[in-house]
């Protein structure tokens, strides 16, 4: 399930989606509403095993407005929805 909230703040109504290009379990480091900045860590992915493990990474600075509350996810899935200018 994905969960989106609208905030009224300086940000324009553009949006991007981190895209994973990985499979695996993911663990989100920051909450909806949070605003981060450009190659900020937003989470990992983790293989079932707990082996393989990367990061999840900012690719614009924005507010998170959304967030796949699902821990498994497969390549290609949007896990984080960031609003940006």
């Amino acid at each position: 399930m994905l969960l989106l909230i609208r905030l009224n703040l300086k940000y324009k109504t553009t949006r991007f989606g981190c895209v994973q290009k990985k499979s695996g379990l993911f663990n989100s480091v920051l909450e909806l509403g949070a605003v981060v900045s450009k190659t900020e860590v937003l989470g990992f992915i983790n293989d079932p095993f707990g082996g393989r493990k990367s990061k999840v990474v900012s690719s614009h600075e924005g507010i998170i407005i959304g967030q796949n509350n699902n821990p498994i996810v497969h390549k290609g899935d949007a896990v984080i929805h960031i609003e940006y200018n």
